[in-house]
């Protein structure tokens, strides 16, 4: 994000993306494996 957003504790993840809308300067994903050792 390219600013602090202002938001209440409250926020729902809508209100959230609707002040994320024209702020992101870069989006990236991150992949995992995991397994289970016997």
């Amino acid at each position: 994000l390219d600013s602090e957003l202002a938001l209440d504790e409250k926020a729902k993840k809508a209100d959230l993306e609707h002040a994320m809308d024209g702020h992101v300067v870069g989006i990236t994903n991150l992949i995992g494996l995991y397994s289970k050792q016997n």
